[in-house]
């Protein structure tokens, strides 16, 4: 008899409706209604992309330098907003693509071109060719034919870290937002991701570039926002010009006239209606 009981008394709490207490549903444990505080740190990624039409030479070549531990004035989406609610970000690694096209014009015709990234300090990969690339260590090269598909691409991933292989959490990596838009990097010996493309044989060709940037971010140190203002300063009034509406004029009320009244008035109408008798 008990079990019977304590069945009926499960079923009658599941259908018990959510917003009442009961043993079969608890709206507060299903609904979460409480969050923590504001992260203290905040970590994603985000892209930095650009579209460039060059004209390869024997003496023009695109050069392009990423930084592994500073923006260089490339931010990704989102880091200016980021930079707003936190005081410094540690970049913690790079994915860089290029793709290159070759492009036929009046000037120029699809000759092959070649490309090559790799990993270098920042004052030698200023202006350094696809060949040299292509021999440092972990480097890659690609070349575009003259005939067929007369394009190439390349991508890599790169950590940030040290020439020792370790990963580096030290002040001195750390950026702001003033850093972050400075494209001179701070330390000229800090590693960074040189790309180039040239053109071989010293032709002329015509090449539409597009290299995209991952940047894998953690920013941190919570700015503290300024306080509000005392009491004691006087708030400021705000006059509102609102458009000015006829008043209409109130309407008299209407006087109730008795019985009396009424027939009053009558007699005094009908003896002006009559005419005044004649003298004889």
């Amino acid at each position: 008899m008990k079990k019977g009981k304590a069945r009926n008394n499960q079923r009658g709490a599941r259908r018990a409706p959510a917003q009442h207490t009961s043993n079969g549903f608890s709206q507060r444990t299903h609904v979460p209604v409480r969050f923590p505080l504001f992260p203290r740190q905040l970590q994603f990624s985000s892209n930095y992309t650009q579209t460039a039409e060059v004209a390869l030479s024997s003496v023009t070549q695109y050069n392009r330098r990423v930084g592994l531990f500073e923006f260089l004035n490339q931010l990704p989406q989102y880091a200016l907003d980021a930079f707003e609610l936190y005081r410094f970000c540690r970049i913690s690694a790079v994915e860089v693509k290029l793709l290159a096209v070759g492009e036929m014009t009046s000037a120029s015709t699809n000759y092959a071109f070649e490309a090559g990234m790799g990993r270098l300090p920042y004052d030698e990969a200023l202006s350094i060719t696809p060949q040299e690339l292509r021999t440092t260590r972990g480097g890659k090269y690609a070349l575009a034919a003259q005939a067929g598909s007369n394009r190439l691409s390349l991508s890599g991933l790169y950590g940030s870290f040290d020439e020792l292989g370790n990963p580096v959490y030290d002040r001195t990596y750390w950026q702001t937002v003033t850093e972050a838009i400075n494209p001179t990097a701070v330390d000229a010996d800090r590693p960074v991701v040189a790309v180039a493309v040239r053109s071989t044989l010293g032709n002329n060709v015509a090449v539409s570039i597009n290299l995209t940037v991952t940047y894998h971010m953690q920013f941190f140190d919570l700015e503290i926002p300024p306080l509000p203002t005392s009491n004691s300063e006087k708030p400021e009034t705000h006059v509102d010009n609102k458009r000015a509406v006829p008043v209409r004029p109130l309407a008299q009320p209407e006087l109730r006239r008795t019985r009396a009244q009424s027939e009053l008035d009558l007699e005094f109408d009908d003896m002006s209606e009559k005419q005044a008798p004649r003298r004889r």
